[in-house]
C-alpha cells in the first residue's frame, strides 16, 4: 500500500474516531505484525489486552509506536475507560 493509500485510509479512520485498538490493529495490518512484533507495547499478553480494548495504552507505549511508525501521538485517541465497556 503506497503512502497517499494510508493515509486516505487514516483519514476515514480518524473520521470514524476509531479506538486506540483499532488504530493499533490498522498499524499491524498495515505492517504485517504480529502481537508478539510489538516489544514497545510489552510482553504478548499486554498487546492482546490492548487489543481486546482491556487495557488502555500508556503514555510511554503510545510514544514508542509514533517513534516506531513516524506518527504523530494523537493519531492514538485516548477514550475514558467507561467508554471501552461493551
Amino acid at each position: 500500500m503506497n503512502l497517499d493509500a494510508i493515509r486516505r485510509t487514516w483519514t476515514a479512520f480518524e473520521q470514524a474516531s476509531a479506538s486506540p485498538a483499532q488504530v493499533l490493529r490498522f498499524l499491524m495490518d498495515q505492517h504485517g505484525l504480529k502481537q508478539s512484533d510489538l516489544p514497545e507495547i510489552g510482553p504478548q499478553s499486554v498487546v492482546s489486552q490492548v487489543l481486546a480494548e482491556r487495557r488502555m495504552l500508556n503514555v510511554r507505549q503510545i510514544a514508542a509506536l509514533s517513534g516506531r511508525f513516524g506518527i504523530t501521538a494523537d493519531v492514538f485517541p485516548q477514550h475514558p475507560a467507561e467508554d471501552l465497556a461493551h
